[in-house]
């Protein structure tokens, strides 16, 4: 469930953004948004870890699969109590079945490489998205357009990238094995089909569907791309489950998919969306240090380097202002 604006992996949070225009100058930031992106943010590089312990237990695509049914269900009643619109026209079917197949190929991508990769690694990589974003944005999208410091924050940022894929790759000349770069790439290709998806998004629906709407379709869509190939292909999905895979999985599916993003909905229509898209760098560095507390991860160097490169580029890329972006016909 991604989208634009720019959010960590996992978000489809297209709701009309209000900037700030207030005269003489930015307010200082106030206390309750600043504390709810801390929140946020933090839970989204939680969800990283959860990942990994989750596809420990249970095949990737069953594991996605459930995920997505239990998020479906808790989104169905969220809709109902709020007599929101579960109905579609022709083309938002069609506009929905493709940024549902972004979005199953995406999560299917993530959970497999989740498994081939530290908890580190993959919240690092998994969040360069945003930086994807901006890149296609400038191509596709009017008014988004790569500034100076915007493409310096990309130089800063894929350096950290390739500051990681270096480690990998001395470990593995060094004959120590263990190498990460199979779950590596696949994270990566996963946050650039999220980037591809949240243009896609901004360009075609944002101005069509509410948050909400986009966010249903798009689980409605791939719950059952989801489950269809896992009773297919998955023979032991449920290989090593216990009470913490369970409790993993109800909180991927009935607390971030539901919760988290619907809250950055309401923040989103609240507040200037290139202040909240700020703290977005803040994503990775809780998903490092969850790693290494939850799973004993030990943080290499290059790992530090790499998250403060990804971090500063992740910074500057999105804490921006401006005009909105629009279509490009």
């Amino acid at each position: 469930m991604t989208g634009v604006p720019h959010l960590p992996a996992g978000a489809t949070a297209t709701d009309p953004e209000p900037e700030a225009t207030e005269p003489g100058g930015a307010r200082p930031a106030e206390p309750a948004p600043v504390l709810w992106m801390l929140g946020l943010t933090s839970m989204w590089g939680l969800n990283t870890v959860s990942i990994k312990v989750l596809t420990a237990g249970i095949s990737p695509l069953t594991a996605t699969g459930l995920r997505a049914l239990i998020a479906l269900g808790v989104l169905t009643l969220f809709g109902r109590l709020r007599r929101e619109r579960l109905g579609y026209a022709r083309a938002e079917w069609r506009h929905g079945a493709v940024i549902a197949l972004f979005h199953t190929l995406q999560f299917v991508l993530m959970y497999t490489g989740s498994i081939y990769t530290t908890g580190g690694r993959f919240a690092i990589l998994l969040n360069v998205s945003p930086l994807l974003v901006a890149i296609g944005a400038h191509y596709f999208l009017l008014g988004d357009r790569l500034t100076p410091p915007r493409g310096f924050g990309l130089i800063l940022a894929f350096g950290g990238v390739a500051l990681l894929f270096r480690e990998d790759l001395l470990r593995g000349a060094g004959g120590g094995g263990g190498g990460t770069t199979r779950g590596d790439l696949m994270v990566l290709a996963s946050a650039a089909v999220w980037a591809a998806n949240a243009v896609y998004i901004k360009r075609y629906l944002a101005q069509r569907l509410t948050g909400f709407r986009i966010v249903y379709v798009q689980v409605l869509l791939s719950t059952p791309a989801f489950l269809l190939p896992a009773l297919l292909y998955e023979r032991n999905p449920f290989h090593d489950v216990d009470w913490l895979t369970l409790a993993n999985l109800l909180f991927q599916g009935a607390f971030i998919t539901p919760f988290t993003y619907m809250m950055f909905l309401v923040l989103l229509r609240r507040h200037s969306a290139s202040k909240l898209q700020s703290f977005t760098f803040l994503t990775p560095i809780w998903g490092v240090f969850f790693s290494a507390l939850l799973l004993g991860e030990a943080v290499t160097f290059d790992a530090v380097g790499a998250l403060a490169l990804v971090g500063s580029g992740l910074y500057l890329v999105t804490r921006r202002g401006g005009p909105r972006a629009r279509r490009r016909d």
